[in-house]
């Protein structure tokens, strides 16, 4: 199918998707918003006056004045933050690309919009606070000047504060990419299961920068203060506003950050939610704008429709034999099996290259520490050897006659070609000082840090991607061994030597990681090898193979399986039960 009509199956796969999380962003916060004013206007003692002060706040003209300015900035963040979760992240190879990544021009147009919302948001919600925030001025008690207001000020310069803060963490933290869930649940379900986790851990993230806040501004407030009083001619009435003291202050401080917080991890709680809901690709259709497994499968362009793919994949292979007769059934006419052809070719493509990956990234870490070890041994060979004079001889005795020099050919050099050589001589000599002046500063301390390649970021970028990867060879192995009983053209079976020999390099290849782990023992990101992604990969190849050579074990020595011995040799462990 053409590129082309792929973005446009994609693109209506995703859009609607993307509404849903967005338009569910906004509604979260109207529905916020009215829960706040609720318990700002509660009044026990008379509920009717509670209700009618409430619904006239809510209906009123200068509220929806500030609400829908509010929910089209949360509406277009929503839609630009959006493309972190859809298309596939960069990877840096050192540290100043990192720096200049964060830098962005993309970035710096995210900060001005977390700072907009959350300074948007601050003013907004201390209208409902009563007439003593309504404003940042008001008239002074003693003349017709105007004052300041302090705890207004603070509390939108908080606001401003808590945007950017939030922004910057997340950015230096790289907490982009969206996890699916373990067991896949009904949308409302998985909501009503994680709101209240996501509102614990907005009010417990909203602590640090409040009190973070209150030390800037102790020690820097006063120049914003004097400068917006000087720029907007305005008077201090009162002594400035001691925090300590202004324990209301700090707690409405506190919940304005929480209510921000809220709002992000909310957002990002329904990407997860739409994003990551499972899908059922077609395994064949005749429309051209709808996208099949295997095309869904090939798309390593956009991560998140891959990862719907190889999910797919898995679940059809576990739970739906209905499915599965589609990928065994042949052409018709021609008798071909286009479907599993199809379906094996994007699987084994995307399971070859994670694999040659690995181990491109494992060998480029243990390239130079086995170089330098065959160096050392070397030269510890080199000084065991005893020193053999040239004036020595077999016997022990001296050998009193010179060695005979070697015949020397006499060339007649010409001019031109002496000349020559001198110019390329010069040349080389400038090179090599070049380069060995290059290789000196490039290994300085300060350069290597900053610019020097990092491998083993390498290797954890590659893991954070193995999710689809679980999924999809563990989908292969259910099929294969389903085809055992379910499969009655034997279609399968003739593509079972590449399926072994794809994971089993793919197991080879991870194992190299212990290796890694060993050579950078005290690197400060081996503990990444010790999360779930890690233990998951491996364990789900180990448990692929067992799923083969438990069905297919008594076969692979026949004349049909015609895979090497070296192959051979390492499913004997799996045939046996030996492989821990």
């Amino acid at each position: 199918m053409p590129a082309q009509v792929l973005n446009v199956g994609c693109k209506e796969l995703l859009f609607w998707k993307l509404i849903y999380a967005v338009t569910c962003s906004v509604l979260s916060q109207v529905f916020l918003f009215i829960a706040f004013l609720f318990i700002m206007n509660i009044s026990l003692l008379h509920p009717i006056i509670w209700i009618q002060e409430t619904f006239s706040t809510l209906t009123s003209f200068r509220t929806w004045l500030l609400l829908i300015p509010l929910a089209s900035i949360i509406f277009a963040q929503g839609i630009i933050c959006s493309k972190e979760y859809v298309f596939e992240s960069s990877y840096r190879t050192n540290r100043i690309q990192k720096c200049l990544g964060i830098i962005s021009v993309r970035n710096l147009f995210m900060i001005c919009l977390h700072i907009m919302t959350s300074g948007l948001m601050v003013w907004l919600y201390r209208t409902l606070l009563g007439p003593d925030y309504g404003s940042v001025c008001r008239n002074c008690d003693t003349d017709d000047e105007h004052c300041l207001n302090e705890e207004v000020f603070y509390l939108i310069l908080n606001g401003l504060w808590i945007g950017l803060y939030y922004f910057v963490k997340r950015s230096l933290s790289d907490e982009k990419s969206i996890l699916f869930p373990v067991i896949q649940q009904r949308k409302l379900l998985t909501i009503k299961s994680n709101i209240v986790r996501k509102l614990n851990q907005a009010m417990n993230e909203a602590v640090w920068p409040t009190l973070y806040f209150i030390v800037i501004y102790y020690y820097r407030g006063t120049i914003v203060r004097d400068w917006y009083i000087d720029n907007f001619k305005l008077t201090l009435a009162n002594e400035p506003i001691s925090l300590l003291d202004s324990s209301v202050l700090l707690i409405y401080a506190w919940l304005f950050s929480t209510l921000f917080i809220f709002t992000m991890l909310s957002m990002r709680l329904f990407f997860e939610v739409f994003l990551t809901e499972h899908w059922m690709f077609p395994i064949q259709c005749e429309l051209s704008h709808v996208l099949t497994l295997n095309e869904a499968l090939s798309m390593n362009n956009i991560p998140i429709i891959q990862h719907l793919a190889c999910l797919d994949l898995y679940m059809l292979a576990l739970w739906n034999p209905v499915r599965r007769q589609q990928l065994f059934t042949l052409s018709q006419p021609g008798g071909h099996p286009y479907n599993w052809n199809n379906v094996l070719q994007e699987v084994l493509k995307l399971v070859t290259d994670f694999s040659s990956e690995i181990n491109r990234a494992t060998e480029t870490i243990l390239a130079p520490a086995a170089a330098a070890a065959a160096e050392s041994l070397t030269i510890v060979n080199i000084k065991e050897k005893s020193y053999t004079s040239p004036f020595s001889s077999p016997n022990g005795l001296r050998n009193m006659s010179l060695p005979r020099p070697e015949p020397v050919d006499i060339v007649n050099v010409t001019k031109n070609e002496f000349l020559s050589n001198t110019v390329d001589k010069i040349k080389s000599s400038i090179a090599d000082k070049l380069k060995q002046i290059a290789t000196s500063i490039r290994n300085r301390s300060a350069i290597q840090y900053l610019f020097g390649d990092m491998p083993e970021s390498r290797i954890y970028f590659l893991l954070s991607k193995g999710q689809p990867i679980i999924w999809a060879i563990q989908g292969l192995s259910f099929i294969v061994t389903a085809s055992f009983t379910e499969d009655s053209y034997g279609i399968v079976q003739k593509d079972l030597p590449v399926i072994l020999t794809s994971l089993v390099n793919l197991k080879q290849n991870l194992d190299k990681l212990n290796k890694v782990s060993i050579v950078n023992r005290r690197s400060a990101h081996c503990e990444l090898f010790k999360t779930q992604l890690k233990t998951a990969l491996r364990s789900a190849v180990r448990r692929s193979l067992y799923n083969i050579c438990n069905i297919f074990g008594e076969y692979l020595h026949t004349s049909q399986m015609q895979i090497t011995k070296e192959v051979c040799q390492q499913l004997q462990t799996f045939v046996h039960y030996k492989e821990g």
